[in-house]
């Protein structure tokens, strides 16, 4: 299955990242914005060739998560994702880059 997100950016009232722009564009390259998003399904595409059918979601709100609560926020994603995959760590590094296994195991 194949969940799509829309790219369309929630009207500006729910769009929290607006009110901290000035503060994204001091902030160092690559920072970690982290923030409680809301989705709702617009639609749900079939694929009648292969008998399938996934959801195309839509950004309804974002809103960033900063100050004292930012650890808060961070704790609460980390379990979430360990009750959903069972890993341990939530590690972020060399998502956007490829990985090279030619070392492991030595």
């Amino acid at each position: 299955m194949t969940v799509q997100i829309q790219p369309a950016k929630p009207a500006e009232q729910f769009n929290g990242l607006v009110a901290i722009e000035p503060d994204i564009m001091k902030a160092p390259p690559h920072e970690k914005i982290i923030a409680i998003v809301t989705y709702e399904r617009a639609k749900r595409v079939e694929d009648e060739t292969k008998d399938e059918y996934y959801p195309v979601l839509k950004v309804k709100h974002i809103e960033p998560i900063l100050g004292d609560l930012r650890e808060q926020a961070s704790a609460l994603q980390l379990s979430a994702y360990q009750s959903r995959t069972g890993e341990n760590e939530l590690n972020f590094d060399g998502i956007d880059e490829p990985v090279d296994d030619s070392e492991a195991g030595e």
